[in-house]
């Protein structure tokens, strides 16, 4: 059972997270948590708000994984997620707003306005299956 499926909102799933790396025993738990953290929500999220596509869809499945050490076998394979989102048109400018605004404010100030701010504009967007 992953503890994410359950959380509720992006503060609860940016401390299971950051307990993860705690746990791991490798070094520089905090140092690695704010790279992937950075990676995923100012990188991979920016270029899904302009670009939603397979290589961008990948990348950010990616990031996510390696942000929730979540991987399959010994052989290190990460388990991605391919699947693309179905944005309505009339949710486009939402879905842009989320990806680039919010979460780049959750990846730069990771505090309980910029996380309740992201969880507004996940639901304002209203894309299924992606938060």
């Amino acid at each position: 059972m992953n503890p994410l499926d359950f959380a509720e909102g992006a503060h609860e799933r940016f401390n299971i997270r950051r307990r993860y790396f705690r746990n791991d025993k490798k070094k520089y738990p905090e140092l690695r948590h704010a790279a992937f953290w950075l990676l995923h929500n100012c990188v991979a999220h920016p270029i899904l708000a302009v670009s939603p596509s397979e290589p961008a869809v990948g990348f950010h499945a990616l990031t996510s994984a390696w942000l929730a050490h979540e991987f399959q076998g010994r052989s290190g394979e990460q388990r991605l997620f391919l699947s693309l989102p179905k944005i309505p048109s009339e949710k486009r400018r939402a879905w842009v707003f989320h990806n680039l605004v919010a979460h780049m404010a959750i990846g730069l100030v990771p505090c309980k306005a910029t996380f309740d701010f992201h969880d507004k504009t996940a639901q304002a967007m209203d894309v299924p299956d992606w938060v």
